[in-house]
């Protein structure tokens, strides 16, 4: 499990509260009634904890490619996090996604797909670079992104839907949850030789 487990489970249900209290709707949780800018200031944390937690890809001390293609997820986060007046609704920004990446996005960030993918491509032996350029893009993909549902949460009239944010975290954690697979599986390959 990822150190951002429960954080990612909080920020969603932050945004979803948010966008109750926007639609004109209240949040009551133990009968108190709970004030909209405590949400978005909590939510704001916690994209700061996200931030700080995110997974770092210590695999690339010891490989140089993964079974995993990187640049992919980093496509789909940018597309997810793009300015919503370039797009008609959140079902075109998932045709964007594409297949099986969509498959584990939209049934919760779910690994099974990917595992799938990652074990094809060991049996095939297709591999994809994770250098330093990979590296750098994959922090500035994650900045951007973080900084979107910022945006999103500090803009009371942000064309984005809630679901685009949604859907931006669960890319996010999929891509936090590969990270860490690949640490395990990497580095554990290289100690048993």
């Amino acid at each position: 499990m990822i150190a951002n487990q429960e954080n990612y489970l909080f920020l969603k249900q932050c945004l979803v509260a948010i966008r109750v209290q926007r639609a004109g709707g209240e949040i009551t949780i133990a009968n108190t009634l709970v004030d909209p800018e405590s949400i978005c200031n909590r939510a704001l944390n916690t994209i700061t904890e996200i931030r700080n937690e995110f997974s770092n890809p210590t695999f690339m001390e010891t490989v140089s490619e993964t079974t995993i293609n990187f640049n992919d997820l980093f496509a789909s986060i940018d597309v997810l996090a793009s300015d919503p007046a370039q797009h008609t609704n959140v079902g075109d920004l998932i045709k964007q996604i594409g297949m099986p990446l969509e498959k584990a996005v939209m049934d919760y960030p779910v690994l099974n797909p990917m595992l799938i993918i990652h074990r094809e491509n060991l049996a095939n032996n297709i591999r994809f670079p994770f250098d330093q350029g990979t590296l750098e893009r994959g922090e500035l993909t994650v900045r951007s992104a973080l900084d979107a549902v910022k945006y999103w949460i500090e803009s009371p009239y942000s064309e984005a839907e809630v679901m685009q944010m949604v859907l931006l975290l669960n890319v996010l954690q999929l891509t936090d949850e590969l990270i860490e697979f690949c640490n395990d599986r990497f580095i554990e390959v290289v100690r048993n030789g």
